[in-house]
């Protein structure tokens, strides 16, 4: 729908694929260490922890650690379940569509909308009424009420 077509800047599962295809070929023994790290194994374990952050400088590994750890959760959760959802966004300052904080939220609820249909109504309810709007200028980012009702604690 148009909605969908309008939230998305880039896909980025795509998005994954062409850096893989541009990068050298990933190696497990380069990221496997953060699968055992305490800070991760936290992150895995806690319900509370929804969100995984990984920053370093530029040129540091970031990419392709994080490229390894898609590639391992999604093979040890076996796939996305409706309590499981794994969402990500590449940021590259060379591409201006992928260098704003405006497309990483754009990026990340497209990721979630595909993968649970359901979260397209709480989209659609906003984009009714402002349309492509939604998504777009500097005020695209402070639209919290954009996610009311996604979230719901676990038990």
């Amino acid at each position: 729908n148009q909605c969908l077509r309008d939230l998305r800047v880039t896909d980025p599962r795509g998005d994954r694929a062409r850096i893989e295809g541009d990068k050298d070929r990933l190696l497990r023994d380069c990221y496997a260490w953060i699968l055992d790290d305490v800070s991760f194994q936290r992150w895995k374990a806690l319900s509370e922890s929804r969100l995984l952050w990984i920053k370093g400088d530029p040129g540091k590994g970031k990419t392709m650690m994080t490229m390894g750890l898609i590639t391992e959760l999604s093979r040890r959760e076996g796939s996305v379940t409706k309590s499981h959802l794994l969402a990500y966004f590449f940021c590259q300052s060379t591409q201006p569509m992928l260098n704003n904080a405006s497309s990483d939220l754009r990026g990340l609820i497209y990721m979630l909308v595909i993968q649970r249909g359901e979260l397209a109504g709480h989209v659609q309810k906003r984009y009714a009424t402002v349309g492509k709007q939604l998504f777009e200028g500097p005020k695209a980012v402070y639209a919290p009420s954009l996610f009311e009702g996604w979230i719901t604690p676990r038990n």
